[in-house]
C-alpha cells in the first residue's frame, strides 16, 4: 500500500472570537496561543511522519495521536482530518482493522465537510482496504466504487486502475468471478495505457486466480505466463516466484503433471534465491504433490522431506502439518512399513497433524 504524506504546515488556523466577548488584548493572546498549538500539532504530525518512515508505527500513533488532541481542540478541522487518517493507516497496517475503520470513517466526514478531495480519496483507499480485511466485502465494494467514480471524473487513471483491481478482488472473495474477471482486465487495460508494468503483473496474476475459479484453466494459465513474464522484466522475483507457482497450479487442474513440475521447480529455485523459505516450503509441497501424481513417490517424498524440515525451522506449524500430511499420503502409497512413518514423526507431529487435516 503506498501511503501519500500530507501536505505540512499549510497556513496557521486562528479561533475566531467575537470582539464584543472580549477585549482586543485578550482576542490577540487567544489567537496566538491557538497558533502556537497549531504550530506545535503540525510538528507532532510531521514527526509521527519521519518515524513512521524510519518504521516506528507505535512511536508514530503516540505523536498522531497527540497532534489529533490538539487540532480537536482548537477546532482545526483540516489537521484532525490528517491524524484521524494517518491513525486509520496505521491500525490497519497492525491488523486492528475495527479500529482503522472507525478512524477513517471520521476522516472521511471531515474530508467532505472541508471539501479536500486529496484527503477524501485517500480515507476512501484506505476505508476499503479496512472492509476489506474485515470480510466486510460490500462495504468494501461501496467504498471502492466511490473512489473509481473520484478517479474518472479528475481522470486519475491510475487511481481508476488501482479501484477497479480492488473492486475485481472484493467481487472474487463474494464468489462473483465473472464480474472479477471484467474488472481485472479494464484494470490491465488502463495500466498498459499509463505503462504501469508492476501493477499489470499484479492485475494478470489476479485474472489467472480468477480463471481457475471459473475452471477456466488455459485462460487462467495464459494470464499466468503473462504475469511471469511482467515481473521477470521487471526484476520482481517475488511475484515471479508467485506466479509459477500459481501457474503449476494450474497445470495441475489440466493434469499436466509434468509442466506443472516444471513450474514448481523454477518457483522453488527463485523462493530459495531470495530467501523466502514459507514461499519456498509451499512450492517444494506442490512440487511433492506433483511427482505423486505421476507415481514417482520417491522423488515426491524427498521434496516433502525438505518442505517439512523448513517447516520445522520457521516453526510454522500449518507447513508442518501440510508437510507431514503430504508425507504420509507418499509412504501409504508407495506401501512402506508403517515403522518408517512412525519413525519419521513424534507425537508432537502427529497431534499438529491431527489439528490441520
Amino acid at each position: 500500500m503506498v501511503l501519500t504524506l500530507f501536505s505540512l504546515l499549510s497556513g496557521v488556523a486562528v479561533v475566531c472570537i467575537t470582539p464584543t466577548a472580549k477585549p482586543a488584548g485578550a482576542t490577540e493572546v487567544l489567537a496566538q496561543t491557538s497558533t502556537k498549538q497549531k504550530a506545535q500539532a503540525d510538528q507532532l504530525l510531521k514527526q509521527g511522519i519521519e518515524n513512521l518512515k524510519s518504521r516506528q508505527l507505535k512511536t508514530a500513533v503516540q505523536y498522531w495521536q497527540q497532534a489529533l488532541k490538539i487540532y480537536q481542540e482548537i477546532g482545526d478541522r483540516q489537521g484532525e482530518g490528517e491524524c484521524l487518517s494517518l491513525l486509520g493507516f496505521a491500525y490497519n497496517t497492525v491488523g486492528q482493522n475495527e479500529k482503522a475503520v472507525e478512524f477513517l470513517q471520521q476522516s472521511l466526514v471531515i474530508s467532505r465537510e472541508i471539501g479536500n478531495r486529496r484527503m477524501e480519496v485517500n480515507s476512501l483507499n484506505l476505508l476499503g482496504d479496512g472492509y476489506y480485511n474485515l470480510k466486510q466485502y460490500q462495504q468494501a465494494i461501496e467504498a471502492h466504487e466511490q473512489l473509481l467514480a473520484i478517479a474518472r471524473e479528475t481522470s486519475d487513471r491510475s487511481q481508476e486502475a488501482s479501484s477497479l483491481n480492488k473492486l475485481g478482488v472484493a467481487y472474487k472473495n463474494l464468489k462473483e468471478y465473472e464480474k472479477a474477471v471484467e474488472l481485472y482486465q479494464q484494470s490491465i487495460v488502463i495500466r498498459a495505457e499509463i505503462g504501469d508494468r508492476k501493477s499489470i503483473a499484479g492485475s494478470l496474476t489476479n485474472l489467472g486466480n480468477a480463471y481457475d475459479f471459473l475452471g477456466e484453466y488455459e485462460k487462467a494459465i495464459k494470464a499466468y505466463q503473462q504475469s511471469v513474464a511482467v515481473f521477470r522484466k521487471i526484476g520482481d522475483r517475488q511475484g515471479e516466484a508467485q506466479s509459477l507457482n500459481h501457474l503449476g497450479d494450474a497445470y495441475m487442474s489440466l493434469r499436466e503433471s509434468e509442466k506443472a513440475i516444471e513450474a514448481y521447480q523454477q518457483s522453488v529455485a527463485v523462493f530459495r534465491k531470495i530467501g523466502d523459505r514459507q514461499g519456498e516450503a509451499q512450492s517444494l509441497n506442490n512440487l511433492g504433490s506433483a511427482y505423486s501424481s505421476l507415481g514417482e513417490y520417491e522423488k515426491a517424498i524427498e521434496v516433502h522431506q525438505q518442505s517439512l524440515a523448513i517447516g520445522k525451522k520457521i516453526e510454522d506449524p500449518q507447513k508442518i502439518a501440510t508437510s507431514l500430511n503430504s508425507l504420509g499420503i507418499a509412504y501409504y502409497i508407495l506401501d512402506l512399513s508403517l515403522y518408517n512413518y512412525k519413525k519419521l514423526v513424534n507425537p508432537y507431529h502427529v497431534r499438529i497433524l491431527a489439528i490441520f487435516r
